[in-house]
């Protein structure tokens, strides 16, 4: 079987990439302008179909027909009006790209190349002025750093000081009081030392401030300002960083300058080493030191031996150098001894009573916070009473009175009442500046009064029986009034005479009653009637329903197993009788809407009522028995 002949091409494609080139203008006048724009944008030819190849039989003539080329469609030429205005250029006209659908687009409908040049330029442009204020700005900070440093730098003549230590505190507040920067300019010595110790200062530099004390360069001056800055520092709990040991030298040796010695003595405190007590007790006893250092001394000597809770014979054997006279009469110097004193010190503080320039030292130490004796240790508590007893008289100097005052009312020493109601008269004219106005209140209405044992009771009676008496006196009564005042106990009796006796003594009197009725004894109804009607009619009335309380009290003590029909019958009807006539007195109190007497409560005047009712059914029993 012979082989198929070979496909014939058919006739070629137009090209369809190409731009159409623009016909060329009319003559003006002769072509309308929608004829021109019709003609300029008129289709490009559309490609000719393709001819299926000839059967095998078919001749040459056929194939050259079929090559032969499909002529274009002639558009026709239509007259156009004349143009009278200006031409437009027609715009260039290209082919369509790749989706094959013939249709002509005009050139400005695309964006021109110069526009895009424009375009990048000015995003290049940007680009660079960001990246240009990006490096200004991450030089600008160390440029600032730099110029501020220069400037600290030149302030280190004397007359700059203040200038420069206003830099610094603006250098540190710029950068952080705690930034790597304020570090490392005090490292690298930036500025003045005056400056470097106010950056270490705000930014709590503690150990940059122990290297630079141990600067041999500084001058005494400069070194006190270190030292003053650690001792504001410094921690509580005394974990600080070491420091030169030539600290106390600076603190302690006589030709220390004072600009040095009384910072380095702060920091001394401030550190309270082991070895802190024993240079200082040494030190206060040294005769070359003028007396004002070594009270100054004795003084920190105090503050590090109550930090470290020492007692006070470090503090004692200092009293025994060549200041002693001075050390003896500060009061500063007292105020420690009166702060630090404990029980372990009672001989030592004992002993200075024995010496007339050291009663006043000892009786502050025998009156501290810290110095108590227990309440069962009456063989101690008994001492002490008589030790004071001497010192508790009035032709006494004011500090050496206070000061044995000060120890009873601390130690509660109800031994020596007597003495102190002897004192009233003097107390009430003249009383020791020493001894404050508080202090001398609660010690005659606190610490001298308490039921807590019958000795203790007894002791609180007389003391409050002693004020009310006083109260008859003009030159004592209002010593006794606020000493009244102060009393808490409920329980003492002469208390209620003594509130019959401040009702007559006007608005002080007054107070002092709404005080004791209110916060002693409890009874805010009996308070309120005694400002609306008085206190001397309130009190009256309370005093006679109390007496006749007390009196059925000892009616039933008295009578209360004459119950039983063993009784003769008389005595069992009239004690019949009587406690019919108790019951109902009892039930109209209860009943009535005016206050219980004063010490009378509502439970235990029902508990009152209960057991009258109990006796009457007894002897009503035993009545009908014995009938």
């Amino acid at each position: 079987m012979p082989p198929p002949p070979p496909r014939r091409p058919g006739p070629p494609r137009p090209p369809t990439s190409k731009l159409v080139a623009p016909p060329p203008p009319p003559a003006p006048g002769t072509v309308k302008p929608s004829t021109r724009v019709a003609a300029v944008k008129s289709p490009a030819p559309a490609p000719a179909p393709r001819t299926p190849p000839p059967p095998p039989s078919a001749g040459k003539a056929e194939t050259e027909i079929a090559r032969a080329p499909v002529p274009a469609k002639i558009q026709p030429k239509v007259p156009a009006k004349p143009i009278t205005g200006r031409a437009r250029r027609p715009a260039p006209v290209e082919a369509e790209g790749d989706d094959g659908d013939g249709s002509a687009v005009p050139a400005r409908s695309r964006p021109r190349a110069g526009n895009n040049r424009k375009l990048i330029l000015i995003i290049a442009g940007l680009a660079v002025l960001l990246i240009g204020i990006l490096v200004l700005s991450a030089a600008w900070n160390p440029m600032q750093r730099s110029s501020q440093l220069a400037a600290l730098d030149a302030c280190r003549s004397p007359e700059r000081i203040e200038d420069a230590i206003g830099l610094a505190q603006e250098f540190s507040r710029t950068w952080g009081e705690r930034s790597e920067y304020v570090a490392t300019a005090i490292i690298t010595g930036r500025g003045p030392v005056e400056a470097r110790i106010q950056m270490c200062r705000d930014g709590r530099f503690l150990k940059l401030l122990a290297q630079l004390l141990s600067d041999e360069k500084l001058t005494p001056e400069q070194r006190g300002m270190v030292c003053a800055a650690l001792s504001e520092l410094w921690p509580d709990d005394g974990s600080g960083p070491g420091v030169s040991p030539g600290l106390p030298a600076w603190a302690l040796n006589t030709d220390s300058p004072p600009a040095l010695s009384g910072p380095a003595l702060r920091l001394l405190v401030a550190m309270a080493t082991p070895d802190a007590e024993a240079n200082l007790s040494r030190a206060a006893a040294d005769g070359k030191l003028t007396t004002e250092r070594a009270i100054a001394i004795a003084v920190a000597l105090g503050h590090v031996l109550e930090k470290r809770n020492l007692g006070v014979k470090p503090l004692l054997t200092a009293l025994a150098g060549a200041h002693r006279a001075a050390l003896l009469a500060s009061p500063a110097v007292a105020e420690c001894v009166r702060a630090n004193a404990q029980p372990a010190d009672a001989a030592a503080l004992l002993a200075l009573l024995a010496s007339p320039d050291s009663v006043a030292i000892g009786l502050a130490g025998l009156g501290g916070k810290h110095f108590q004796i227990a309440e069962g240790d009456a063989k101690a508590r008994a001492d002490l009473t008589a030790e004071l007893v001497p010192f508790l008289a009035p032709d006494k100097d004011d500090a050496v009175l206070a000061g044995a005052l000060l120890v009873v009312h601390r130690q509660r020493l109800i031994g020596a009442r007597t003495q102190v109601i002897a004192l009233l008269p003097r107390l009430a004219k003249r009383r020791p500046e020493q001894l404050s106005k508080e202090d001398l209140a609660d010690l005659l209405g606190k610490s001298l009064v308490s039921s807590k044992t019958p000795e203790a009771a007894t002791a609180a009676e007389e003391m409050v029986a002693a004020l009310t008496e006083a109260l008859d006196n003009v030159a004592t009564r209002n010593l006794a009034i606020v000493g009244l005042s102060r009393v808490q106990d409920p329980n003492i009796t002469a208390l209620r005479p003594a509130l019959d006796g401040l009702a007559g003594f006007g608005d002080d009197g007054a107070a002092a009653l709404d005080i004791l009725v209110t916060r002693v004894y409890g009874r805010e109804d009996i308070a309120k009637a005694g400002r609306s009607r008085g206190w001397s009619a309130v009190l009256a009335e309370d005093r006679r329903k109390r007496a006749r309380y007390d009196a059925i009290l000892r009616w039933l003590a008295d009578h209360g197993d004459e119950n039983n029909a063993r009784v003769d019958s008389a005595v069992m009807a009239a004690n019949k009788a009587e406690l019919g006539r108790i019951r109902d007195e009892i039930r109209g109190w209860g009943e009535s809407k005016d206050p219980l007497p004063l010490g009378v409560t509502r439970p235990t005047l029902d508990a009152l009522a209960n057991k009258v009712q109990i006796l009457l059914n007894m002897v009503i029993k035993g009545t009908t028995v014995g009938s």
